[in-house]
């Protein structure tokens, strides 16, 4: 993020998305069974 100046041009919006992915990824592993769901969002979706 640092090397596109993305924290610059608005870094709240880009976490915004994070959070908004991480919640769509987490109602996608409700409704996929366990032994078939990706694993936890959670790493990838920390800003």
């Amino acid at each position: 993020m640092d090397e596109t100046g993305h924290d610059r041009a608005g870094g709240s919006d880009h976490a915004k998305n994070c959070v908004r992915r991480g919640e769509e990824l987490a109602k996608k592993a409700l409704t996929v069974p366990e032994a078939e769901a990706p694993p936890s969002p959670k790493g990838t979706a920390t800003p």
